[in-house]
């Protein structure tokens, strides 16, 4: 485990989790190094990247995306690991099958469910976990969370997701076209 930050003493790895039909997916895992040593884990998976938008290297955990000092609200909840690792969570960030970092073909929402117990499977087997994970996600973040969540892991403890509603959408959808 390298050091990721060391003003929040964090490490951190990456790794290629795989999936059930051999399919690896980019995964980053941030632990805090004080605690422990099993810590509750909060999951997050995401077609939107988990590395900085402007990395060659999308599997490059020290290039993992953190919210804009100046922008401190865009981008999608809890997707500061800092802050969870900082609350004494472990924090997992993974791209979604076929998109960034991660192996495969993305088929926009189909593998989602299977992905995600498959996900939570391997996070339960690690002797940095303490087998209680929640999960957080918002736009197509709170999707796949939603489909993880059907699969009724019993790893997974809770779920925050956060989706726009349809009748905001197609009103927003409306008014720019005008």
């Amino acid at each position: 485990m390298q050091t990721v930050d060391d003003r929040a003493k964090t490490g951190g790895f990456q790794v290629m989790v795989p999936m059930r039909d051999g399919t690896r997916l980019n995964t980053f895992v941030f632990l805090p190094r004080t605690g422990g040593p099993c810590w509750p884990v909060i999951l997050h998976r995401t077609p939107y990247g988990i590395a900085a938008a402007d990395t060659a290297d999308k599997t490059d955990i020290t290039k993992a995306w953190l919210p804009n000092t100046e922008e401190p609200l865009r981008g999608s909840i809890l997707r500061g690991w800092r802050n969870i690792v900082a609350h004494g969570y472990a924090a997992v960030y993974q791209d979604t099958r076929g998109r960034h970092g991660s192996e495969g073909e993305d088929r926009v929402y189909a593998d989602d469910a299977a992905d995600g117990e498959d996900t939570l499977d391997w996070i339960a087997s690690q002797s940095w976990s303490n087998q209680m994970a929640g999960m957080s996600g918002s736009s197509a973040g709170a999707t796949t969370t939603f489909a993880t969540a059907s699969t009724r892991h019993p790893t997974l403890r809770a779920f925050f997701a956060r989706l726009a509603p349809p009748a905001f959408t197609t009103m927003s959808s409306m008014r720019a076209s005008r």
